[in-house]
């Protein structure tokens, strides 16, 4: 099966971050025997001499990329102007794809304006057109935003349609004719680092949290309610707060009764053994389709403490963690009651199993791409 995949979240050398979970995605398709080829097409606010760069490479997992960067000031033309890039993305298909490659299925990652632009090329070259949905913003888009009446149709007109959480499935359901063409396959986590180790005693007790620092997250409500539950029993702890962001600035200008160790943007690796010697991930925020570190967190065996918000609830239950109220004292509620419980750090790794590993969602993937391919991926 030939998958022409594309994007408009995509990391690059100025973002190595962005979109990483799409990526993660095309390795699995990738790793599932599929072949694929990605195109990218990626805006930045910068100076060149050129108003296009183009790359052509094959990446670490073995995909063969290609990625179009647009120079210019107003960046977010792309994003906003879905004929403008399905013109772009059109013109480089026919020089650079087609002579080489004929995609059997156009799969597009996020419906403003990848899967406008998607739905475009789909119906110029008469293949199938399947859209992934990752974005919390996704319905209110629908609702009314400019342009809402391309995605309806580009959502409407696609053979299969996948969502990272049932969460997300909910939200889009009402604006889809056909609610079966609709699908949950996750985020993948990656599984060979985020892995069961025993967790040994520490000095004192350790809370992690890890995030790229912007809104929705919102770190003030763990560390108030950390503040006060000092105050009342004075536990020793520290807490961990790995990631880069605009937020940290005021964390960082506040003072707190317990030590708060910054470091900055740890890779995958350093990640997971900051959770292999934690007692809690720490995870607050307005809004989640679905939450990466969250389930890589479970995936080393460590319970989590985090906000009643969007998917999270999908991924927390009793034996694995606490689902807190947004506000301070709802958060300390949470913490006290994690607090009191005894987890089995092996059990909660054991049941998270590989369900998000590449190999099981590649597979996810391949199969339903069969099923498109025969007419038959509406089921449930």
């Amino acid at each position: 099966m030939n998958i022409l995949f594309l994007s408009f979240w995509y990391p690059s050398k100025e973002r190595p971050l962005f979109g990483a979970f799409i990526k993660q995605h095309a390795a699995s398709i990738k790793e599932s025997g599929c072949a694929i080829k990605v195109l990218a097409l990626n805006s930045h606010r910068r100076n060149s001499s050129k108003l296009f760069d183009q790359e052509h490479y094959t990446d670490e997992n073995g995909i063969e990329t290609h990625v179009i960067t647009l120079n210019i000031w107003l960046y977010k033309l792309v994003y906003i102007l879905p004929y403008l890039s399905a013109w772009i993305l059109t013109r480089y298909i026919q020089e650079n794809i087609l002579p080489s490659f004929k995609p059997e299925i156009i799969h597009s990652n996020i419906i403003y304006s990848c899967g406008m632009a998607g739905h475009r090329l789909s119906q110029k070259y008469g293949t199938k057109h399947i859209i992934t949905e990752h974005w919390s913003g996704a319905d209110k888009f629908i609702e009314g935003y400019f342009f809402s009446n391309l995605g309806s149709k580009a959502y409407n007109h696609s053979a299969a349609i996948t969502v990272v959480s049932h969460f997300l499935k909910r939200s889009l359901s009402r604006h889809i004719t056909d609610k079966n063409k609709i699908h949950v396959i996750p985020n993948i986590v990656r599984t060979n680092l985020f892995t069961y180790k025993p967790k040994n005693k520490n000095a004192c007790l350790v809370f992690t949290a890890m995030a790229e620092w912007e809104y929705p997250k919102a770190p003030e409500l763990f560390l108030e309610a950390l503040g006060k539950i000092k105050k009342q029993k004075n536990i020793d702890f520290l807490v961990n707060i790995l990631g880069n962001g605009s937020q940290l600035q005021g964390l960082k200008n506040k003072q707190y009764d317990f030590k708060i160790n910054f470091t900055g943007k740890l890779d995958w690796s350093e990640s997971a053994k900051v959770l292999h010697r934690s007692d809690f991930l720490l995870h607050s925020s307005y809004m989640e389709t679905f939450s990466i570190v969250i389930a890589e967190a479970l995936c080393t065996g460590t319970p989590v403490i985090a906000s009643n918000a969007g998917a999270i609830s999908e991924l927390i239950n009793e034996k694995n963690g606490v689902l807190c109220e947004n506000i301070v004292d709802g958060w300390v509620k949470g913490i006290e009651q994690a607090l009191k419980t005894s987890y089995n750090f092996q059990e909660i790794s054991n049941h998270i199993g590989n369900k998000y590993s590449r190999k099981v969602v590649g597979q996810q993937f391949a199969e339903l791409y069969r099923k498109v391919l025969k007419g038959t991926s509406n089921y449930s």
